[in-house]
């Protein structure tokens, strides 16, 4: 597709310096990773982008994730908070059951939601998976919430150069 090309040409080179930088953040990432039991594919790869693609925000695609430049220029803490909270998407991409567990503990619950096709062909969803995954917050005001909370997702992968890979072990 038109935009997957687009994606694609946003994949950018590791510079030495940059590859150093991530993966000294990736380091206790992993060592907590491990610690706290959080599984994790057996491989999985972030790469380089120069941002476009996703308005300058980081997100996931499978077992990869994609990092624009512009994040290199975080503060230590931050940007290892930020591929902290990507890798976690991996996890739960890799591992739906654990998706599901760790959403029901925050109040989430699976529902069918089947939207009109006018609807459908415009969704905007964030892509957490690499298939529809819909949950309702059930609760107190539960259908309130339920507007702000709907959680829709979907994904692709998007090739390019300039991957860091990541081995679990």
């Amino acid at each position: 597709s038109e935009f997957l090309e687009f994606a694609a040409r946003a994949a950018l080179a590791w510079e030495p310096r940059e590859r150093e930088v991530i993966e000294a953040q990736l380091k206790p990432v992993m060592a907590s990773a491990k610690r706290l039991g959080l599984p994790l594919p057996e491989r999985f790869y972030v790469v380089k982008t120069s941002g476009p693609e996703d308005a300058d925000a980081a997100y996931t695609r499978q077992n990869a994730i994609a990092l624009p430049a512009s994040k290199l220029k975080l503060p230590e803490g931050a940007l290892r908070h930020l591929i902290a909270h990507e890798l976690f998407h991996v996890s739960t991409r890799a591992f739906p059951a654990l998706a599901e567990k760790l959403y029901e503990a925050i109040g989430f619950h699976r529902c069918d939601v089947e939207l009109p096709p006018a609807l459908k062909a415009r969704r905007i969803t964030n892509p957490d998976a690499p298939q529809d995954r819909e949950a309702c917050l059930v609760g107190r005001q539960a259908a309130r919430e339920t507007q702000r909370h709907h959680l829709v997702a979907c994904g692709d992968v998007v090739a390019g150069e300039g991957l860091i890979g990541g081995e679990v072990g």
